[in-house]
């Protein structure tokens, strides 16, 4: 991972083509929902309606007062139905992540100064913020059906219920 101070950092020799609508990229930071082992994995979504070249930077409390920045793994843009998105990862030890340091994604668009963030620690863990590693999603759709389906199940049977009474009553009738 490469260190640089306070976004002085932007590959050197590099070309890069900047497309800006003037708008805020849409920054998400998800802790996934099962951590194994002695490291944490943090994952940044950059979203935007335009492609763009974004700067993506980590660090923490401690280090951010040191003007410390580390580097994640940045994939390249991809597009997605609203535009396009990004994603960093950033790793960190459990012991950091249970004391509940505050870790920031920092991002800044290509040839800009202009910087926005997102911060997550494992004390905001309640609201959460988790990505699922599996494929399948929870789908309010099957609360809902699964709920008709026990509702519908218990109409019927206390339909049958009444049926079985009224028949069963009118059979003792009839003997007697």
């Amino acid at each position: 991972m490469k260190h640089c101070d306070a976004f002085d950092y932007w590959g050197e020799g590099t070309a890069v083509t900047v497309f800006s609508d003037g708008t805020e990229p849409k920054i998400t930071i998800y802790i996934p929902a099962e951590q194994k082992g002695e490291k944490v994995i943090l994952m940044c979504l950059v979203s935007s309606k335009v492609k763009q070249d974004y700067y993506i930077a980590w660090t923490d409390d401690n280090e951010k007062l040191n003007g410390v920045y580390t580097d994640g793994i940045t994939f390249p843009p991809e597009k997605t139905e609203n535009g396009y998105s990004v994603i960093s990862l950033y790793t960190t030890t459990k012991s950091k992540w249970e004391s509940n340091h505050m870790f920031h994604c920092i991002v800044r668009h290509a040839g800009s100064k202009e910087v926005f963030n997102s911060s997550v620690s494992r004390a905001l863990d309640f609201l959460n913020v988790t990505l699922s590693l599996s494929c399948v999603q929870d789908d309010p759709e099957d609360d809902f059906s699964s709920l008709w389906s026990t509702t519908s199940t218990f109409i019927c049977l206390f339909m049958f219920s009444i049926s079985y009474s009224v028949i069963f009553s009118l059979h003792q009738m009839k003997k007697n």
